[in-house]
């Protein structure tokens, strides 16, 4: 049974699960008729918070979430789709940045001029490091109205300390988080070209650039009342670009501190590697290399250098990739693949390791080792049987499943895929002269399935 504490006659708020009213009065003279059936404001600690939104919308209300939905950008874009799918409005709304818009205008717009630079600090013992970021970054989303910026990270291992640098157009801030700190302390520090603003738990005060000093005691906030007045105005909803930009503050973490626990990189030096990215220990990322949007690499992978892997590809683990290869989306390469130089996997492309495999028995030992040599293509949603080797510069159709050795440059099609003619270096079907027409190499069938270059 949930039990509720009222804050006054209008207002009940369910500790630790979601706030309903059957009516709301928001402001003076305004009323609102949302009620338990259609609306639910989630106040949850961050764990917590992604069950929640998802039980609400799929009963029907819309949400406010009171801070950032969840700590995952996968978790965030995929309640965002619920909400969509549901015809209900998910709102993430964290309630320090609603309160700084509220409390800090008036100063910002009394002489203040331009923002030049902005300092959050927000420390306290134990506290959620994430949640507390999603805090600070809703805090630059309400002050800030530009998009989501470059920046770096500085974070001890544990991560239970971070400092993350933001460069805006026109400013640059700062966001600083303790969980070390013994008490807990919320901090704004904002400089402009006509004064410096500091806002802490007690004051607000404002020294212009002329010398003048004015304080102003922290007026007092109803996160609840200061969340619902947002909502029913309109205020834009800063949930998505928070989540990718606290997921980019993750990534550059995972990548100054290798060795802390979590989604961790061995060397990603030189590489380009999407937020959402996963990359587990003892992976090595050759220079040039691009990694995208919610792929995963596994243990001990080796990638060479200027690799392209796509979309939602997942290698490894004991996976190596040679250079200049290209893997396109929707690719799984299985411990027991090897791919040498210049190798292209055409999107959604299947490798195998296992010849029979059964869920209820366990195979691992059985693996069988696929190569794929230097320069081979492979079509879309081909399927590449284990056990078997691609000779170098091979071409393999769209939707062929090679069920065994391939020679060099060959041209398989079918299923199972036989070979119907040959490929030059340059990947264009030789004709009878085994001449290449684009770059002039010539070539000799030397043996029914054997073609050579001659030199």
């Amino acid at each position: 049974m949930l039990h509720s504490t009222r804050l006054d006659k209008n207002w009940a708020v369910v500790p630790g699960d979601h706030w309903t009213a059957p009516a709301l009065a928001i402001e003076e003279g305004a009323a609102a008729t949302w009620d338990a059936a259609t609306l639910a404001v989630i106040a949850a600690p961050l764990p917590e918070r992604p069950a929640l939104i998802r039980q609400a919308l799929q009963s029907g209300k819309s949400v406010i979430c009171l801070g950032i939905a969840a700590d995952s950008l996968v978790e965030a874009v995929a309640l965002d789709a619920l909400g969509r799918q549901s015809d209900r409005r998910l709102t993430c709304l964290p309630a320090s940045g609603v309160n700084a818009s509220s409390t800090l205008a008036p100063f910002l717009a009394d002489g203040f001029g331009t923002l030049r630079s902005l300092r959050i600090e927000r420390y306290g013992k134990d506290l959620n490091v994430w949640d507390e970021v999603g805090e600070g970054l809703a805090i630059l989303a309400a002050l800030i109205a530009a998009p989501c910026p470059n920046l770096t990270v500085d974070a001890t291992p544990s991560t239970d300390i971070l400092s993350v640098n933001l460069r805006y157009p026109a400013c640059t801030a700062q966001l600083l988080v303790s969980a070390q700190h013994p008490r807990r302390r919320e901090c704004i520090t904002m400089v402009g070209d006509g004064g410096r603003i500091t806002w802490d738990n007690e004051m607000v005060t404002f020294e212009s650039a002329a010398g003048r000093t004015s304080t102003t005691p922290t007026p007092p906030q109803n996160r609840y009342v200061a969340a619902l007045t947002a909502f029913r105005k309109g205020v834009p909803d800063p949930g998505l670009d928070i989540a990718y930009t606290l997921e980019a503050i993750r990534s550059e973490t995972r990548a100054h501190h290798p060795v802390a626990s979590g989604n961790m990189r061995a060397s990603v030096t030189g590489a380009t590697v999407h937020p959402t990215a996963w990359i587990d220990s003892g992976v090595t990322i050759g220079t040039d290399s691009s990694i995208w949007h919610f792929s995963h690499i596994l243990s001990r992978v080796q990638i060479g250098r200027n690799v392209v892997i796509g979309q939602n590809v997942m290698i490894g683990p004991d996976v190596q990739v040679g250079d200049n290869c290209k893997i396109q989306n929707n690719v799984s390469l299985y411990k027991g693949v090897t791919l040498e130089d210049g190798v292209f996997c055409g999107p959604s492309c299947v490798f195998t390791n296992v010849n029979n495999p059964r869920a209820h028995i366990e195979r691992k030992n059985e693996f069988r080792h696929t190569l794929v040599k230097r320069g081979a293509s492979i079509g879309a949603n081909a399927t590449i049987v284990c056990g078997n080797t691609l000779g170098a510069y091979c071409f393999i159709a769209a939707g062929a499943v090679i069920t065994s050795d391939v020679p060099d440059f060959a041209m398989m099609a079918g299923v199972p895929a036989r070979r119907i003619g040959w490929m030059s270096h340059a990947g264009v079907k030789l004709g009878p002269d085994l001449t290449c027409p684009i770059e002039g190499r010539r070539y000799r069938q030397v043996s029914p399935d054997r073609l050579e270059e001659i030199s």
